[in-house]
């Protein structure tokens, strides 16, 4: 998460109950740009050679990581990517942190292992991939150079390449790091964990990149959530396109996330370890693909369930950490329900959209509320908070749910929105988790900041 990001969030300014903000145009240039360097101005690789001895040095950030580390079970992982695609953050040293993308494939390892490899079928395995061509550094390690040809818009398509230097230790997992081309960073792993004996597969891609690209890097200052969505689209587009491979390979009926498998929440409740453990890295999501696309996300409080939920129903208090919302009216409210007026004003990298819209809510104290849109803008909007007791009360699991319809978004911003979702439509669960992370996050730092400070901030606050 970008420094800018993270003051924001340290500072207590929660994003909006919508959970979503994105630069629709900027967001589809910032994937291009991820996915690889502009070729035009990137640098050459050297020529050099490594041994293994080289590699731990060499892929440093990611040599230690493990998608199982620090006790994590993989039949609770499995359970939880019975249900969507999960992802996680994990915050490391110096503000910088990896993404990690994961689903469940009906294909063994060595099979999704060998797409990832087939450099001269990358074309046919990888989206939007002209060429991959992978020069020989030592055993097992290659420069690899992806050109890719990325649509922006209809009609218009932008040539993109960039070089990594790849360490392959079949059949369970790869490293690389930037050799060439505009990044600062490019690092991350492929991480393959059998399970059902090998008939299946746990597919995590996991990266960390920083462009320097100016207008790139001016972008993620004006709106930090770029940097979330994007990273998240890149592990979203290439776990899945492994997980089609693998699953054409082998001539296997692909799989599919059933909701089916049980109540969500209720399957995170009863596996608060794995949950803790996901949520302590830094962040963990999970997409549940639709027709309607559910992003779920969990939190840790250091209060009590009753503390948690008087914090995300102070409604009042919204425009006092939100920048963006411009108004909250009350118009009606109960001990179990309340109806909520919302105007607020969406600051995209390069546009601005006002949006006025209202919530039912429904509240079940001290554990649930649930909301949903009654009328306004973006009529698709619903969602909920659960709050779990941990700790004999001293701490609250916090689960917050939602989902909308990016498309329906409405005036220029929205066709921007809808726009860059039909040409990378990854973006749009993308944009979802990372809002919903944010959302998340932002309730927990304003729960668990210090009374006096909360005090300040409501004092000098001039609530409309």
């Amino acid at each position: 998460m970008t420094e800018t990001a993270k003051n924001s969030l340290a500072a207590g300014r929660r994003p909006s109950p919508l959970g979503w903000r994105v630069a629709p145009m900027a967001a589809t240039a910032l994937f291009v740009l991820t996915l690889g360097a502009a070729a035009t101005g990137s640098g050459q690789p050297q020529i050099k050679s490594y041994t293994e001895a080289d590699m731990p040095g060499l892929m440093a950030a990611t040599w230690n990581e493990d998608v199982l580390g620090g006790g994590l079970e993989a039949e609770a992982v499995k359970s939880l990517l019975q249900r969507g695609q999960l992802i996680f953050i994990k915050e490391l040293a110096q503000g910088k942190w990896l993404i990690g993308g994961g689903v469940l494939a009906n294909a063994s390892p060595e099979t999704i292992f060998k797409g990832y490899t087939d450099h001269p079928h990358y074309d046919q395995i990888m989206p939007e991939t002209e060429k991959a061509t992978a020069v020989p550094l030592g055993p097992n390690i290659v420069d690899l150079t992806i050109d890719h040809r990325i649509k922006i818009m209809t009609g218009v398509e932008v040539p993109a390449s960039y070089t990594i230097t790849v360490y392959y230790r079949p059949p369970l997992r790869a490293d690389w790091v930037k050799s060439a081309g505009d990044f600062e960073e490019n690092t991350g792993y492929l991480q393959l964990i059998p399970v059902d004996g090998g008939k299946q597969t746990m597919i995590f891609f996991t990266c960390y990149s920083l462009p320097r690209i100016p207008i790139v890097t001016s972008l993620i200052e004006k709106d930090p959530n770029l940097d979330l969505v994007i990273n998240m689209s890149v592990a979203i587009v290439t776990t899945r396109a492994l997980k089609k491979y693998g699953e054409a390979a082998e001539k296997r009926e692909p799989f599919v996330p059933a909701k089916d498998q049980g109540d969500l929440v209720e399957l995170m409740a009863k596996t608060p370890d794995t949950i803790n453990l996901l949520i302590n890295r830094g962040g963990m999501l999970l997409i549940e693909e639709g027709p309607t696309i559910w992003a779920t996300t969990a939190v840790s409080m250091a209060i009590s369930p009753p503390e948690a939920f008087q914090t995300a129903t102070s409604f009042e208090n919204f425009p006092c950490f939100q920048p963006e919302m411009k108004k909250v009216k009350i118009k009606q409210r109960t001990a179990t329900t309340a109806k909520v007026d919302f105007e607020m004003d969406i600051n995209y990298a390069v546009l601005s959209v006002g949006l006025a819209f209202s919530y039912d809510y429904l509240f079940i104290a001290p554990n649930n509320m649930t909301w949903k849109w009654v009328e306004g803008d973006v009529p698709s909007q619903q969602g909920n908070w659960t709050f779990i007791e941990q700790d004999g009360g001293k701490k609250t699991l916090a689960i917050f749910r939602n989902t909308l319809d990016l498309k329906t978004l409405p005036g220029l911003g929205g066709f921007g929105v809808k726009s860059a979702i039909n040409i990378e439509p990854t973006l749009e669960p993308a944009i979802l988790a990372s809002q919903a992370l944010i959302t998340a996050k932002g309730i927990r730092d304003a729960a668990n900041m210090p009374k006096a400070k909360r005090d300040e901030i409501l004092q000098s606050c001039p609530r409309k």
